[in-house]
């Protein structure tokens, strides 16, 4: 019954840039609202079972993934994301180096392999 079961369950598809964007922003949101509450009241934090200087690291991780997929989805475009890059050529090169940035895969829920070259590739499953 198991290999039959196994066989019947489909391979998962792989992750795109918008779908994880798309996570990233969801836990974001929920960042900001939980940060949004007095750092000082212990019962709400304990409630929780994390601390606001706990959440602020998160965010800060999270925002840097979530910068580097916007740029990504631009780049794609042949479109320049924000004002942090003159020209395309300086976003490219800045993307070549980012690639293999390691990804903070236990906050994203990923293998601890995810960065952009493995998401590009298609080898992270959604």
């Amino acid at each position: 019954m198991s290999e039959a079961l196994a066989q019947a369950t489909p391979e998962p598809a792989p992750l795109d840039t918008r779908t994880l964007l798309t996570r990233i922003n969801q836990r974001l949101a929920l960042l900001r609202t939980w940060l949004s509450h007095d750092h000082g009241d212990a019962p709400y934090w304990w409630a929780r079972r994390t601390t606001a200087s706990r959440l602020q690291t998160e965010r800060l991780a999270l925002r840097r993934v979530a910068n580097l997929l916007h740029v990504e989805r631009a780049a794609a475009r042949r479109r320049i994301h924000g004002r942090q890059f003159e020209t395309l050529d300086a976003q490219a090169a800045w993307l070549a180096e980012a690639a293999e940035w390691l990804w903070p895969h236990e906050l994203l829920q990923l293998p601890a392999h995810a960065r952009l070259a493995v998401l590009r590739a298609g080898g992270l499953a959604s």
